[in-house]
């Protein structure tokens, strides 16, 4: 983009672009299932070691080890089997269920986030579904202390304009620097052709500027120049026929 306008124009709507697309992405990945299933603390390691104290124990070790984690993270769970029936009784109160039908029946909204899980035993081949029922209140808590990565993220995004908006600054002030310059140096007649030789390369506004300047500098250092000559020769005719002017 050679044009000046069109640098400021498109970091402007970059600027714009990047942050709106920045909340939408956080706001996007924070709620889905995946990311909640691979970062909550209650449901990213409990397949597999829930399956491992089944195995290993039988269903009330395994039993007890959900009530367990219910009272520490809040979570409620049930697990299926293969053939759709519950492998032990879970966490998940029988009024709740009830509560949740009847809600999905009338297509209401429920107070908890029910998410699903698959896991493949890889001891004995076995498959289980898991069903976490997360408080949408656990979520949100849980949302707000696990934000270090969106916040690493936005000061990335932010880090990224500043580097454009310093570069786009730069590009506009020191070019007007030099401007500057030239017209202290042309007002003490000791402006050079050169010294906005490097400026009036650009292909922009700045530089069509420079060389705009450049002509109007040659011009005027001419007309002094000739002005001068003019001075000169006037002198020394008038010293030739009038040597009393000399």
């Amino acid at each position: 983009m050679r044009s000046l306008f069109w640098r400021i124009f498109a970091t402007f709507w970059l600027a714009i672009a990047l942050v709106a697309g920045l909340a939408l992405l956080l706001g996007h990945a924070l709620n889905q299932d995946a990311w909640i299933l691979s970062r909550h603390p209650g449901v990213n390691r409990l397949a597999p070691t829930w399956t491992a104290v089944y195995e290993m124990h039988g269903p009330t070790a395994a039993q007890l080890y959900l009530e367990e984690h219910r009272r520490r993270f809040g979570v409620d769970v049930q697990v299926l089997a293969e053939n759709g029936q519950p492998v032990i009784r879970g966490t998940f109160p029988a009024r709740a269920a009830i509560f949740e039908a009847r809600q999905s029946r009338r297509d209401q909204s429920l107070p908890w986030r029910r998410l699903t899980d698959d896991y493949t035993s890889p001891a004995t081949g076995a498959t289980y579904l898991f069903i976490y029922r997360i408080p949408y209140t656990e979520l949100q808590a849980w949302h707000r202390g696990s934000l270090l990565w969106p916040v690493s993220a936005l000061v990335i995004a932010l880090v990224v304009l500043a580097g454009f908006s310093l570069l786009l600054t730069l590009s506009i002030t020191r070019p007007l620097d030099r401007l500057r310059g030239a017209v202290h140096d042309l007002g003490q007649t000791t402006y050079q052709q050169n010294s906005l030789a490097r400026l009036s390369r650009r292909r922009d506004e700045l530089g069509t500027l420079a060389r705009d300047f450049n002509r109007m500098g040659a011009r005027l250092q001419s007309l002094i120049s000739s002005q001068r000559q003019l001075l000169r020769d006037c002198r020394t005719s008038c010293a030739r026929h009038w040597p009393a002017c000399a």
